[in-house]
């Protein structure tokens, strides 16, 4: 798909900022080459939710809010909203910072005189996502959409979700097993936080958002007219995609920290400093 003139490309791209449904069909995700750009829309709309939500949780009691957020993400998996995902985040968060989580965690439950470790737990809900995720894709792909029609479509098409397009991004119950188990797990156990804390990751980690953006634009402009290039020179597939690898792996490190200093980090100084001024 390609924008006719640079006022559609703007529109586009303000627009990724305030949709809140029908993500796949944006412009700009349909310009995006890998058609993942959807994703900072559903990230955008969801920081409303956890700003409001953070804004009341100093003030409730523990045992309130406890409840009240697992309510609030019982009704939103049953309405589809992403808030399910990032509600879920946000009481995990709180738990570890206010609620002593880790110790808990690794403490277990008592059942009279025996203690019972829950972190087996957190690994049955990673297995069960692995295996519902290989169920609906390689067993019975036909399966795959079913769990999606026990949802009201009050965030899509206002009904039962009778007319449910699939072919938008929507929250899944094995992605969440998967997600929610691997954050329960980490946060449980020192060793994962220490390799999560390596140097090296935390600064991949800085840079994820300049890779995501820069990656498919390189892949899909250098690496295939490169790949069509030296196709023709009669050289091995193996060859060819080796070479295709080295240049673009090359080529998106050196893309992504350029944005990442030019735009990323100036990006966040600014909004810290409009933050600081409102806060005054």
């Amino acid at each position: 798909m390609r924008l006719r003139n640079f006022l559609v490309y703007f529109n586009s791209l303000f627009e990724t900022f305030w949709l809140n449904r029908d993500y796949s069909s944006q412009a700009a995700n349909r310009v995006f080459p890998s058609g993942t750009l959807w994703i900072v829309s559903a990230i955008f709309q969801q920081s409303y939710t956890i700003y409001m939500t953070m804004i009341i949780v100093p003030y409730t009691r523990v045992s309130w809010r406890v409840k009240a957020l697992l309510v609030f993400t019982a009704a939103a998996f049953w309405v589809q909203s992403w808030a399910w995902y990032s509600i879920t985040g946000l009481l995990v968060a709180d738990a570890v910072i206010n609620m002593d989580f880790q110790l808990r965690s690794r403490a277990g439950i008592r059942l009279g005189r025996i203690r019972v470790h829950i972190w087996p737990l957190y690994v049955a809900m990673i297995v069960t996502g692995v295996a519902l995720q290989y169920l609906f894709i390689s067993w019975n792909p036909k399966m795959r959409t079913n769990e999606l029609y026990g949802h009201t479509g009050l965030y899509s098409d206002g009904m039962l979700n009778e007319k449910l397009d699939t072919s938008q991004p929507l929250a899944r119950v094995d992605n969440y097993l998967i997600i929610f188990g691997a954050l329960l797990l980490v946060e449980t156990f020192e060793w994962p936080q220490g390799v999560l804390r390596c140097r090296l990751l935390v600064a991949l980690g800085k840079r994820s958002f300049s890779c995501f953006l820069v990656q498919s634009l390189v892949i899909y402009s250098v690496g295939i007219k490169l790949y069509l290039h030296i196709n023709t020179t009669g050289t091995g597939k193996a060859a060819n995609n080796l070479a295709c690898f080295c240049v673009c792996a090359s080529s998106v490190a050196v893309a992504s920290e350029i944005f990442y200093r030019l735009v990323d980090l100036p990006s966040i100084v600014v909004a810290r400093k409009c933050w600081k001024w409102m806060t005054k």
